[in-house]
């Protein structure tokens, strides 16, 4: 009997360090269930590719150099409801989500899971959400 495979979690990244970005692109690559679709370093653009390529999940640096990530994250949640997004930030996430969760009802976990477990939870989690995970907090290199 052939076994039925799931299709690929669509995932963008959205980070101004290109090491970064293109490191998440290969880590995303070589994983079986995963497939990295774009990527951008801006909001600008981060939008632009949200729009033309329907992801399951956008990966997010949450400093980025030109745009404000939090306004971003809102109106892309409005737009794409079925959108998830990790956010990846060197900052206390619970500053962060103090500050999220006074704007918009979407849960927000801290992770302290490896980037690609991160991903499979955040990509396979049926309701909108917003996950957030930092050096300080990870337990893997």
């Amino acid at each position: 009997m052939k076994e039925k495979t799931r299709p690929k979690a669509q995932i963008v990244v959205i980070d101004d360090h290109p090491v970064l970005r293109d490191g998440l692109m290969q880590l995303l690559g070589s994983q079986p269930d995963l497939e990295c679709t774009g990527t951008a370093d801006n909001t600008a653009d981060a939008r632009r590719l949200v729009a033309q390529s329907a992801p399951d999940l956008m990966i997010l640096d949450l400093r980025l150099k030109s745009g404000d990530t939090l306004d971003l994250i809102k109106s892309l949640q409005v737009e794409h409801p079925q959108l998830k997004v990790l956010v990846l930030s060197q900052y206390d996430e619970m500053l962060f989500a103090g500050r999220w969760r006074k704007s918009r009802p979407f849960r927000i976990s801290a992770s302290s899971d490896c980037p690609i477990a991160s991903c499979r939870f955040s990509s396979s989690s049926p309701a909108p959400s917003v996950r957030a995970t930092s050096p300080s907090n990870s337990t893997s290199a």
